[in-house]
């Protein structure tokens, strides 16, 4: 589902997806995923 979801963003953000992954990350937001 992670993935899916990368894929998702990847479509809309472009390579500002993984910035923002990281973030999200860093957060602990995709954590409880």
């Amino acid at each position: 589902m992670k993935e899916n979801l990368s894929r998702l963003l990847e479509s809309i953000y472009g390579e500002s997806i993984q910035i923002k992954s990281f973030e999200a990350i860093g957060g602990g937001c995709i954590n409880e995923t």
